[in-house]
């Protein structure tokens, strides 16, 4: 009991009031010969256990076992006890607060369909129709670090099954084993050592949980990626000075269906825009850059990181017609829809005498150079002009046409 502990010792580390407030004074343990008093118990450090021992003889996890149990009880304090109760047992109505005992593990289907573990179970209710599960003791079907369930005759009669066994040691005994090779042998039962922490061909080992899981997942993952998607309404626009609007449309989705990321980001030109985490939307972006403006979306679900790519191109546009001066042809009428190429089909009629057929296009495309019509080569002369302070190609024709007069030419 307490007053018989010896509190001048040197070893002698303090009275506590639980378990659990030594484990928070001394989180490393003691050392050989060190103990506290809990509740008038004198409890030693046992290193080769790493806990802190009754007398000890009795280890503390004894106690948090029972204080788990007293907890429980508290809950049902006041209730009537109406028997033990079967899966198939319908419980009584004439009391309100009251509790029967599990006899069985499994579902228990008048009892509000409450899922019931193997061990001692208390089915408890406080107003005779919502019932909940008060497990006393579990019995767990495999060795772990619980401190309050107990594991079943079956799960430790396999453990120990699994250590070397007499057979094992006669037969290495009977090929003359030294102490080195018999070490060897009974190191490989049930041991550490051959708890591999990666992917092989051996036999004789076995990997560990974290292993098997790490790779499944990355297989899941190289098997079903994140598929991102990312589409643009005007890929192609005419370059004016001023900015304009486009529409991208998005969707996240794995293994085809769709999934809302952990977090999304869109990028302009590696500008951040905010945008909604969502599986899939349409959001506006403004644009007012010559050339191309890359817009990339990231999406990231857990471990899995996707992106995808799109672009909108800003051209200056092309015009051709029948005049006499650059002037003549850059007009609205004479403009092409944006592209990104000169070449192609330019056809139309003259409207005036004496007029030069002329196409206008901007040095940031790739300049013409065979010009036919009707299969016959066509002469252009190219020279350079400005217009709106952008540089162009001009080709201009050597002939002179008058009204009326029609030309398809084929420009390449």
């Amino acid at each position: 009991m307490a007053n018989d502990i010896d509190k001048t010792s040197p070893h002698y580390k303090g009275e506590f009031g639980s378990i659990y407030e030594v484990n928070q004074k001394f989180p490393s343990g003691g050392v050989e010969g060190d103990y506290v008093a809990i509740d008038g118990w004198a409890h030693y450090w046992n290193a080769d256990r790493g806990t802190w021992c009754v007398n000890a003889q009795r280890d503390s996890y004894w106690d948090e076992l029972i204080t788990n149990i007293i907890e429980h009880f508290k809950t049902i304090k006041g209730a009537s006890y109406m028997g033990v109760a079967t899966t198939d047992t319908v419980p009584d109505t004439t009391a309100a607060k009251m509790f029967y005992f599990a006899l069985q593990g499994g579902k228990y289907a008048n009892f509000g369909n409450q899922d019931v573990a193997q061990g001692i179970n208390v089915l408890l209710t406080e107003d005779g129709k919502s019932w909940t599960v008060q497990s006393l003791i579990s019995v767990a079907q495999e060795l772990g670090a619980s401190t309050t369930m107990l594991v079943s005759q079956k799960a430790i009669t396999d453990a120990i099954n699994r250590k070397a066994n007499t057979t094992d040691v006669d037969e290495a005994l009977s090929k003359k084993a030294d102490k080195e090779t018999m070490n060897a042998e009974l190191a490989k039962k049930f041991d550490k050592v051959s708890v591999v922490q990666e992917t092989g061909t051996a036999t004789d080992k076995v990997m560990s949980q974290k292993v098997v899981t790490d790779n499944l997942t990355e297989l899941q993952n190289t098997v079903f990626p994140l598929e991102v998607s990312l589409s643009l309404d005007k890929p192609l626009l005419e370059y004016t000075g001023s900015e304009q609007s486009i529409k991208a449309t998005y969707s996240i989705k794995r293994k085809g269906s769709p999934i809302t990321p952990t977090a999304l980001a869109l990028s302009v030109d590696g500008s951040l825009i905010s945008i909604d985490v969502k599986q899939a939307d349409t959001v506006t972006i403004k644009v007012n850059k010559e050339g191309e403006t890359q817009i990339i979306l990231t999406a990231k679900h857990g471990d899995l990181v996707k992106s995808a790519t799109n672009k909108v191109t800003m051209v200056l546009p092309i015009y051709y017609g029948f005049g006499t001066t650059e002037t003549d042809i850059a007009i609205a009428a004479n403009k092409l829809s944006p592209r990104l190429s000169a070449s192609g089909t330019y056809a139309k009629t003259s409207a005036k005498d004496d007029v030069n057929f002329i196409i206008l296009a901007p040095k940031t495309l790739e300049g013409l150079s065979s010009f036919t019509m009707g299969g016959a080569p066509f002469v252009m002369e190219t020279s350079s002009v400005s217009i709106n302070g952008k540089d162009y190609y001009m080709y201009k024709s050597g002939g002179v046409y008058m009204s009326g007069t029609t030309l398809r030419v084929l420009a390449g």
